[in-house]
């Protein structure tokens, strides 16, 4: 104990983006008297596959009371044996609770996936005792093969004293000794055992991470990622989402801002987008309105469902910025901001899609005017524009916040921002072509022309 004491008392940690394998915190202990073995299995939620098992091995000794010791607590790892004792430490994490190797037990997670090269140890101390150096040796087996005969091993040497914290690398390209069964598949990875060679006597080593050095240091999830679908560490497939929500989808919105459309509700009568083409009072594209008397109906009910679908895609906008926000800025102050800004989108979202169907439905529009009157829809277009820029500018701020919490302005804020922009455009277009006026035409009255 006081040997961890002192380590701890000069411990720097330091990053390295990688998947986990153990961050050695659960505790267990395990020790070996000369000419004996003993072991011991537990869970470990700081550990890949939620199981890690302990085994030592000792020599032939001169006493009962010399062994080979084992523990894992506090975030080390120690290897300890005393003079007169050599043997081997041996560590599994093969997601089973039993003792014995199970070479599918991690059910084939890719060791590749966030680009990683390189098993990583980190090393805090190492006494370089007689100054003899040892060998740690890493073995991965393949989880296609339930014999546990087809794995892959690599090693490196320690060969000098460490005192402080020491990034060692195994790199993959290294593990050129294999089983009979052929070589380890490093994306298909059924378990992992890391060895501790003690042929030298007096050797005390302790370890504080072991995991690789790829992107993204954490355990992998329970579909065995640490990446999601968009490359993104730790992700929910969200950052390269369709307008569906398919992560990496096909899904576009048309240029009438319909997710996965056909480009046609907001074709005008001449079948352009957003055109200028009307239907005159008889019905006639871009007519003079001269053929014929009376008032003519359009359907508005598609506009009506795309002005109120941006609202709906503002605020869940919102919610994607927000969330990254308590994600990188976890201070109550922070969350205190989160939920009043949520609840302020919200609110705006369900005005303007009251809103939205306050204009109506189906469009009546008359050129008659002694006969047919009009009442203007100027307000609703002005409140709904108003409660549409807050919610830009909501949206805006919240990036602004992410970006100085960051330290820059990622790419992926660069979309939020560019996505923001692009809805609010996008909704003022449509808001442009709803009917400035309502108009009413009393019925039994005859129109003259």
């Amino acid at each position: 104990m006081l040997l961890r004491a002192f380590l701890l008392s000069f411990f720097i940690p330091f990053s390295v983006g990688a998947i986990t394998i153990d961050d050695l915190n659960s505790g267990q202990f395990v020790q070996a008297l000369p000419g004996g073995t003993s072991s011991i299995t537990g869970p470990t939620s700081e550990a890949i596959g939620g199981f890690r098992t302990l085994f030592a091995e000792a020599g032939p000794g001169p006493s009962q009371i010399k062994r080979i010791m084992v523990d894992v607590d506090e975030g080390f790892l120690s290897h300890s044996q005393d003079a007169g004792i050599t043997g081997k430490s041996l560590i599994t994490w093969d997601g089973d609770v039993l003792n014995s190797l199970n070479p599918n037990g991690l059910s084939g997670i890719d060791l590749t996936q966030d680009a990683a090269t390189a098993f990583v140890l980190e090393i805090v101390s190492f006494d370089f005792a007689g100054a003899l150096p040892i060998n740690v040796t890493v073995t991965v087996y393949d989880s296609s093969d339930p014999t546990g005969t087809r794995f892959s091993r690599g090693e490196v040497k320690l060969e000098s004293q460490i005192n402080s914290t020491t990034k060692i690398e195994i790199p993959f390209s290294k593990f050129t000794a294999h089983g009979s069964g052929g070589v380890a598949d490093l994306k298909n990875v059924g378990a992992i055992q890391l060895q501790i060679d003690g042929t030298s006597q007096d050797v005390d080593l302790y370890i504080s991470w072991f995991g690789t050095n790829g992107q993204c240091r954490r355990l992998p999830d329970a579909n065995k990622r640490v990446i999601d679908e968009c490359q993104v560490c730790g992700g929910d497939n969200s950052t390269c989402a369709d307008c569906l929500g398919v992560p990496n989808g096909p899904a576009e919105f048309d240029i009438c801002g319909i997710c996965a459309g056909d480009g046609t509700s907001c074709l005008d009568c001449a079948g352009e987008p957003y055109g200028s083409a009307t239907r005159d009072i008889c019905g006639a594209c871009n007519g003079a309105g001269d053929s014929c008397l009376g008032c003519v109906e359009q359907e508005q009910s598609s506009k009506l469902v795309a002005l109120d679908g941006y609202a709906k895609q503002q605020e869940a906008v919102i919610k994607i910025v927000m969330r990254d926000l308590g994600r990188a800025d976890r201070r109550p102050a922070t969350a205190k901001f989160i939920k009043r800004t949520l609840a302020k989108a919200h609110q705006l979202q369900l005005r303007n899609w009251t809103l939205s169907w306050t204009f109506p439905r189906v469009a009546k529009i008359c050129t008659n005017t002694q006969v047919c009157s009009q009442v203007s829809n100027s307000s609703i277009s002005s409140e709904y524009q108003k409660h549409a820029e807050e919610l830009r500018q909501i949206g805006l701020d919240g990036v602004r916040r992410l970006a100085l919490r960051k330290g820059r302005l990622g790419d992926s804020e660069r979309k939020r921002v560019q996505k923001i922009e692009n809805l609010f455009s996008r909704a003022m277009k449509l808001l442009d072509q709803m009917p400035k006026a309502q108009f009413s035409c009393p019925t039994g009255k005859a129109i003259e022309g």
